[in-house]
């Protein structure tokens, strides 16, 4: 799909609102007529729901803080105690460590160039108050389940997407063209070709956004998040994201 809508983006230059407005128009209609008028296929095996709604196994093992509590008839009162889920506490303590480092490493080499950064008690603070709320999110993970399946693939897609925006030449390429096709285009980038791998690409993150939306719903509906575009757009937007391309971060 995202190849489909990508090319008539690329090469016909038809804009990419349109194109992808009626494609979605189209391939909801396709999916409805395959499926007989809107039927759903489920249940889907809790192998598969557990994209969504499943948790990381402790491979660390558990940390009991506080033993549970047991009432007369000699059954543990739920809710009772603290154990803590440590393979989620560790994995909490190297994204935070990482968050501190990375932004350490990124301040320091705005200096080195000759750029400014911000004031270094200003950097403290908010590298204390980000790690401070990431802290407190991951004990209440780590005390009741562990680190849901989702937030994992999430994070490691953020992970992902920081990296091939920051480190690598087609994300500098994208940003190129996003802030002015026409002179990266004369740079040497073939904009065409790169539009197309930006679309395929947002193609299989949809793929993947459609494949939890049924493991949450536990069956494939032809209708689901239907309503949702507004959010998606506002939420882009909201993160810093422009209009006019070029600018804005994958973490926002």
């Amino acid at each position: 799909i995202g190849a489909a809508q990508g090319y008539w983006i690329a090469y016909h230059r038809i804009p990419s609102f349109i194109v992808t407005l009626a494609g979605m128009l189209i391939f909801r209609g396709i999916c409805q007529a395959l499926l007989g008028g809107g039927s759903s296929v489920g249940p889907l095996p809790a192998s598969f729901k557990a994209l969504s709604s499943g948790f990381i196994p402790d491979v660390i093992g558990p940390l009991t803080l506080i033993p549970p509590t047991v009432n007369a008839a000699g059954k543990t009162i739920v809710g009772s105690g603290l154990t803590l889920h440590m393979t989620t506490i560790v994995l909490g303590l190297i994204a935070v460590l990482a968050y501190a480092y990375f932004g350490l490493r990124a301040r320091r080499k705005r200096e080195r160039h000759g750029y400014e950064a911000e004031p270094f008690p200003l950097f403290v603070v908010k590298t204390l108050v980000g790690s401070a709320l990431a802290l407190f999110l991951v004990v209440q993970f780590a005390s009741y389940r562990g680190l849901p399946v989702v937030l994992l693939v999430m994070g490691v897609l953020i992970s992902l997407f920081v990296f091939v925006t920051k480190r690598m030449t087609i994300g500098r390429r994208i940003y190129a063209m996003g802030g002015n096709a026409k002179a990266a285009q004369l740079s040497g980038i073939n904009t065409e070709r790169l539009t197309l791998m930006v679309f395929i690409n947002m193609g299989v993150l949809s793929a993947l956004g459609g494949l939890i939306i049924a493991a949450r719903l536990g069956q494939a509906v032809p209708a689901a998040g239907l309503g949702s575009e507004l959010d998606v757009i506002a939420a882009v937007f909201i993160g810093g994201a422009s209009a006019m391309g070029g600018v804005g971060q994958v973490i926002g």
